[in-house]
């Protein structure tokens, strides 16, 4: 091959990586989820139950308002009467304010309690 043909190999590759989406342009719903498969589902399992003893049931805990529930994501939980604790952002403290609110919502349509019944504006 001719150093041409390595330039315009190389430039293809520059633009197919163009297209593939980020982060931000992923949807909230796909986001939600990929951080609750990520993240969360180890600790609260796939149908929301508690994956592990002493882990609520999300059903439970999602009737309360939104801004309880984000504060709980992004800060932690810890109850003196309980066995294990949740670490703030389930343990990754990557997950943005954005992802916060993707994987709640995602919760929520899952597990039940509607949708962001108690909206944060």
């Amino acid at each position: 091959m001719r150093l041409y043909d390595y330039k315009i190999i190389f430039a293809l590759f520059i633009l197919m990586l163009g297209n593939i989406p980020s982060v931000s342009a992923i949807s909230s719903s796909k986001l939600g989820e990929q951080i609750y498969s990520e993240t969360c589902i180890t600790c609260h399992g796939d149908d929301g139950k508690g994956a592990l003893d002493g882990v609520p049931d999300l059903k439970t805990r999602l009737s309360q308002k939104d801004v309880v529930l984000i504060q709980s994501i992004t800060k932690g939980l810890e109850k003196s009467n309980a066995a294990l604790s949740m670490p703030a952002k389930g343990g990754d403290e990557e997950i943005s304010p954005r992802g916060v609110k993707s994987v709640l919502t995602y919760m929520r349509q899952k597990f039940g309690q509607g949708k962001n019944r108690y909206p944060i504006r």
